[in-house]
């Protein structure tokens, strides 16, 4: 396994610092002096991650003698404001689509995004993505799909479970269905546990309807798991589910029932994964060890392994360096990418070796798809 550079040890000590800000721990040592070269990849591996906001808001705490040029330093700080413009712009889309969503009785919940912003000690420094919303009553999503079609332009694409629209710059993804192609015991045993967990009270932000938080928990790893073994992911999905869990914490305002979430992971077949995931959260990333439940140093290896994976591919594998290569065109270009993610899949096989078996014959369905519609 190669070792973590001089940048990437930097922006972890950086990115630990702005993600715990809150949490009263033991303070890092101040981080190390850098040259500007250092630097300048720090901020590309920020952007690798979607972590920008997280970088700037360590940067800002540093004594001015630590950081790097004013040119560097500026340009996180411009890069969080925009993202503080477009938070602003989605929560205010949020508050007037849910209440607009209730007065045509669509019943639907908020996933990911703006709802997990909150866990975080600066929300609006989060950087955000598409607004996804569940809708999953079948006759509920139809008209879901007729009301938007009538108002906002789609993306042209339809699929049985999912639809795009667009308010602005803004995605608007409708889902009737959360897929869950991680491993068999996982898509048999989800659909019935997901119906369990909706029927309980929703969490409600102001007029914005969110899941239960035990299905939270669940879901939000379940989703960067999936992304990790078939196409890869940033590290702000791990600090979104490590920021849910630590403000979900035992003795906090409302806390999980750790027993009920530990018997979910192993019903739905994710214990491995999970407890993996939490060493990783643990041993490097500054979660608090009495946050993470089901946390085994015995697995901190596998956990480097993965951090190691993470940045090699950065946020849906679109930094990994070998893409650099990839051919123009359409059939050439496709098969170079499938050729790179065989590559990425052998690696996780190490580690995940029954995801990996699962995901593989999804992934050559969905490159097959994209070959017939020519689709990028």
């Amino acid at each position: 396994m190669k070792r973590f550079t001089k940048a990437e040890q930097l922006f972890l000590h950086l990115f630990r610092r702005a993600l715990w800000a809150d949490v009263p721990t033991t303070p890092e040592a101040e981080a190390p002096m850098a040259d500007e070269a250092t630097w300048l990849r720090v901020v590309d591996v920020a952007v690798e991650q979607t972590c920008q906001g997280l970088l700037a808001d360590a940067l800002s705490q540093m004594p001015a003698d630590r950081r790097p040029s004013k040119p560097i330093y500026f340009s996180m700080v411009n890069m969080t404001a925009e993202a503080e413009d477009r938070n602003r712009n989605m929560n205010h889309c949020l508050h007037g689509l849910f209440p607009m969503l209730e007065r045509q009785g669509i019943p639907a919940w908020l996933l990911k995004g703006q709802g997990l912003a909150r866990c975080y000690p600066q929300p609006l420094h989060r950087m955000s993505g598409d607004i996804d919303v569940f809708i999953p009553k079948a006759e509920a999503f139809d008209r879901a799909v007729e009301l938007f079609a009538k108002h906002l332009p789609g993306d042209g694409l339809e699929e049985g479970h999912e639809r795009t629209f667009h308010v602005d710059d803004i995605a608007i993804e409708l889902h009737s269905l959360i897929v869950t192609d991680l491993n068999g015991r996982l898509r048999r045993n989800f659909p019935a546990w997901c119906q369990q967990q909706l029927a309980k009270p929703p969490v409600m932000w102001d007029d914005v309807v969110l899941p239960p938080a035990s299905f939270n928990a669940i879901f939000v790893f379940v989703h960067l798991a999936r992304h990790y073994v078939g196409g890869g992911i940033g590290l702000r999905q791990v600090a979104d589910w490590m920021r849910f869990l630590y403000v979900h914490r035992v003795g906090g305002d409302s806390p999980l029932d750790v027993a009920e979430l530990e018997r979910d992971i192993e019903h739905l077949g994710i214990k491995r994964l999970w407890q993996v995931f939490a060493t990783l959260a643990v041993d490097y990333l500054g979660c608090p060890a009495e946050v993470m439940p089901l946390y085994d140093p015995r697995h901190h290896r596998d956990a480097a392994m993965v951090l190691r994976c993470i940045f090699d591919e950065g946020n849906f594998g679109h930094h990994d360096e070998a893409m650099r290569h990839r051919p123009n065109g359409f059939l050439s270009g496709k098969a170079f990418s499938f050729l790179v993610q065989v590559r990425r899949m052998v690696h996780k096989f190490q580690l995940f070796p029954r995801e990996t078996l699962f995901c593989f014959p999804i992934l050559i369905r969905d490159g097959m798809g994209r070959i017939v519609g020519r689709k990028a």
